[in-house]
């Protein structure tokens, strides 16, 4: 299997070959079942905030893609972190790649067999050495004191003017960042000590001047070791009412919310409407995120992470993200993909996610095959009307054909191997009555027998 097959986490879809037999005989018409494929869909793709995380022994990595409309210049983004981290600019494609091989597919039941009718005419939250290392690394006796604020770094990625700095002193790390250009408002001081008696330091991002929002990159943040928290409380600070949030976990196993409420779909519950042409998926997702008080987190996909490397189509043609999935990857020995969505208020952002192994190791797909349905039509009568029909025996079901033979046109019923096809292909052609034809086919057998006597004469 090839790569790319395999990153492909989703499912393909075959075609269908369709043979049809040309019958040297009168004029007919045919009519078949109109659609014999079951009905697909997919779950509805709702906007959000994307983010994945790559969690190992050796190292974390948290992309975070951005969505903003406004002055380029107050856009900003702060994430705290270890003063260690790496800040680096990600491919957009990367996001892409994770969405679509993890978006849900359903594939729903045959349609209503049509019966066969013959016509009648034919953060990264603090690690737990975090507090060691700062023992380690403070200041001995009789050392002059540290800068107010400590900067650990500072450069440009991309597009982007970055900085990571720490500070004991919450206002003036808020007032070291609004001097150079961070619009970091006021409101965010609570949020900014919060994290600083924490002994985080946080790495501050704004587009460099110049460039418009339309440059705008996902940047990836790697620290070393292990890290399970993501920082929704910063998340808050820019949330009016309630936002959309879409994490992707490449770990070592199944990964969930362990300071949240967890919940998947029942694959068993979902069914096709044939009155609505529409299956129910989407409802149970949101009642899903609706529950606990809007404080669960819904597991959409678990499955084996995608191999490293590999080339991949796109609008623009071949790509590859080799780069982002070597750092995804990085550490893991059987690297898992976990999709979690959440649609959390205001005040469900009042902690930050902790992760952590799941103790349900089961995987999850994001193809569903659907077997429940409701209001399914009923097959559909036939119609006979010989009106049109011109020939001299028009094959009507229960009429007096040639000799005083009674002639009934054959009716393929839904169990027929005929009307299935096999097990995809339902439509058929329908054939002329056999007293009707074979009169036809006597004399043109009769008149080649003549023309190869006379010319062995």
């Amino acid at each position: 299997m090839s790569r790319m097959n395999r990153w492909a986490l989703g499912t393909g879809l075959g075609a269908l070959a369709l043979a049809s037999t040309v019958v040297l005989t009168t004029p007919h018409r045919a009519r078949a079942c109109g659609g014999c494929f079951g009905p697909t869909g997919t779950a509805t793709v709702v906007t959000a905030h994307r983010m994945a995380m790559s969690m190992s022994p050796t190292q974390s990595t948290l992309w975070d893609q951005f969505a903003y409309s406004g002055d380029a210049s107050e856009f900003v983004w702060v994430l705290p972190s270890s003063p260690e981290a790496r800040v680096e600019v990600a491919d957009n494609r990367f996001f892409e790649q994770l969405e679509s091989s993890t978006n849900v597919q359903l594939q729903g039941t045959f349609p209503p067999l049509r019966t066969f009718c013959p016509d009648p005419c034919g953060g990264f939250g603090a690690s737990p050495s975090d507090g060691a290392a700062r023992d380690a690394g403070a200041a001995p006796p009789g050392a002059p004191p540290p800068p107010p604020v400590m900067v650990h770094h500072e450069g440009t990625v991309g597009p982007y003017e970055t900085a990571t700095v720490s500070s004991d002193d919450p206002m003036a790390l808020l007032g070291w960042l609004q001097e150079r250009g961070y619009a970091v408002p006021d409101a965010m001081l609570p949020t900014i000590r919060y994290y600083g008696e924490m002994g985080l330091a946080f790495v501050a991002l704004r587009l460099s001047p110049g460039e418009g929002i339309q440059r705008m990159q996902p940047v990836r943040v790697t620290v070393p070791g292990l890290m399970y928290t993501l920082p929704l409380r910063m998340v808050a600070a820019g949330v009016a009412d309630k936002v959309g949030l879409r994490l992707f976990v490449i770990a070592d196993s199944r990964y969930e919310a362990q300071n949240f409420p967890n919940a998947t779909i029942d694959a068993n519950s979902v069914y096709y409407d044939w009155a609505t042409s529409s299956f129910n998926y989407d409802a149970l997702f949101t009642d899903a995120l609706n529950s606990n008080s809007g404080r669960t987190w819904v597991t959409t996909y678990v499955q084996s992470a995608p191999p490293l490397g590999g080339r991949y189509w796109g609008e623009d043609g071949m790509f590859d993200i080799d780069d982002d999935l070597s750092v995804a990857l990085e550490g893991l020995s059987t690297p898992t993909l976990t999709r979690m969505e959440a649609s959390l208020g205001v005040d469900a952002l009042d902690r930050d996610l902790i992760l952590s192994a799941s103790p349900d190791d089961t995987y999850i797909s994001n193809f569903i095959s659907v077997f429940n349905e409701r209001n399914r039509p009923p097959e559909p009568e036939c119609s006979f009307d010989t009106s049109r029909c011109g020939g001299p025996f028009p094959p009507t079901p229960g009429t007096v054909g040639p000799g005083g033979s009674t002639s009934t046109m054959p009716m393929t019923r839904p169990d027929s191997p005929r009307s299935r096809g096999g097990s995809t292909l339902c439509s058929a052609t329908a054939g002329s009555d056999a007293s009707s034809t074979a009169p036809l086919l006597a004399v043109a057998l009769a008149a080649l027998a003549f023309a190869m006597r006379r010319r062995s004469r």
